[in-house]
């Protein structure tokens, strides 16, 4: 879910998905049924609902729930030298310099940053 909280930060305002929220607010009402509320928020982040409603069902999980999911936000910022690197490595994958890659993957681990590769390019998250 944290991982869904930072890809969905930028996401313009709205209100919960309706069919979503109603089955967090009836999980927890129905003796605080933490799993199925939780299902019900995982379902949402999977579904086609619109980002801004993925992401407010997200906020109305974490007010409820307090489960630390914004506080990866801030974590997962990286600095301007830390972009660069990244950025670096994805040049080096796309030119073949996979011993510059893994170099840079290498320096990256050591700054606390875990590089995925993946069909869609790197993916990247705090260790």
């Amino acid at each position: 879910l944290r991982e869904s909280t930072v890809a969905l930060k930028d996401a313009p305002a709205a209100p919960p998905c309706p069919e979503h929220e109603a089955r967090f607010r009836a999980s927890l009402a129905e003796d605080l049924n933490v799993p199925s509320a939780l299902a019900a928020v995982w379902d949402c982040v999977k579904s086609g609902a619109a980002p801004g409603e993925r992401l407010a069902l997200l906020r109305l999980a974490e007010e409820v729930l307090a489960l630390g999911l914004f506080e990866a936000e801030a974590a997962a910022e990286l600095d301007a030298s830390e972009r660069e690197l990244l950025q670096e490595r994805a040049n080096a994958r796309k030119n073949k310099d996979f011993g510059l890659a893994d170099r840079l993957r290498k320096e990256l681990s050591a700054r606390g940053i875990l590089v995925e590769d993946g069909k869609d390019g790197q993916k990247w998250r705090r260790k």
